[in-house]
């Protein structure tokens, strides 16, 4: 088997992975859109959904268009591959680069393209996840300090 040929498998489930998520997160944010699954969005929609107005998120929407365009270029191109460069935009990520580091100390993380985006992709997922939880700002606004009450 080519070495391509599991990288492909392996971005392919990574952004099914993500996708997942995506859809969860789209749903507990705005549970009167309906099932999803009907209206056929793509990836990129999904993540244009997402958008920037939630602090939580916001700052993964860059590395989500990204995974999707790498998706997209194994899918359609035969002789290709995930790059350093690739590799490089998710590490731009400040908080993804800073928890993957800690996580990986005292050793240090791969620095494999591959693995990198499949790290990512678990960061991206535990983000959209825990963001979906409807008691997420109540805790943020408890450790900050910050009163809860609605009234």
């Amino acid at each position: 088997m080519e070495p391509g040929f599991c990288s492909y498998g392996r971005i392919l489930r990574a952004h099914l992975f993500v996708e997942h998520f995506v859809t969860e997160y789209l749903h507990a944010k705005n549970p009167s859109l309906g099932d999803l699954s009907t209206a056929r969005l793509t990836f990129a929609q999904k993540v244009e959904l997402v958008g920037g107005a939630d602090p939580a998120v916001a700052y993964l929407v860059p590395g989500l268009r990204r995974l999707n365009k790498i998706r997209n270029r194994l899918a359609h191109t035969l002789s290709t591959s995930v790059t350093n460069e690739d590799r490089d935009a998710s590490l731009l990520i400040e908080l993804f680069r800073a928890l993957r580091d800690a996580l990986a100390s005292p050793a240090v993380a791969s620095v494999e393209p591959v693995d990198v985006l499949e790290s990512f992709a678990q960061h991206a997922g535990m983000a959209l996840n825990a963001a979906s939880d409807p008691w997420a700002g109540f805790w943020v606004k408890a450790l900050v300090g910050q009163s809860t009450d609605e009234s």
